[in-house]
């Protein structure tokens, strides 16, 4: 399958040839320092052809430049949602048992389900502690009764 070319390689490519001059090397220097052709520098800094995760690490370390600094700028070339719309992005594993069971029952709920559970807990959290004990010793009552 022959490569694509890619606004996100681009745009690495052109971190990659910043980051290089920056730091004072040429090309070469920089090839033989993480193990490639010169060649395929020229390839990764002009976007022809993509850089591994492992090679983006090495280049680097070899440069002395975060790892971060070739996305810096990157979200917003590509129109990607800022950093600040991300932040309830929560990994499941992290939530503890009970809350990740919850995320589970509510992925696999049924669509007309989900809206009023959605409701209820929007509720729940706007309530103040005695309110929702009341309201979750209810529901537990009409559970029981089901």
């Amino acid at each position: 399958m022959a490569y694509e070319y890619n606004d996100i390689d681009w745009y690495l490519g052109k971190k990659l040839r910043s980051a290089r001059k920056l730091a004072g090397f040429t090309q070469s220097q920089l090839a033989e320092k993480i193990g490639v052709a010169f060649q395929t520098v020229q390839k990764y800094e002009n976007g022809v052809m993509r850089v591994s995760a492992s090679r983006l690490y090495s280049v680097s370390e070899a440069l002395n430049i975060p790892l971060s600094f070739f996305f810096e700028g990157l979200a917003e070339r590509i129109g990607a949602p800022p950093a600040s719309t991300m932040q309830h992005v929560i990994v499941l594993s992290e939530l503890p048992p009970a809350k990740s069971e919850c995320v589970r029952l509510i992925a696999d709920a049924p669509d007309d389900v989900v809206g009023p559970l959605i409701s209820l807990l929007q509720k729940l959290a706007n309530e103040s502690a005695s309110d929702r004990a009341d309201m979750v010793s209810a529901a537990k009552l009409s559970v029981k009764s089901s």
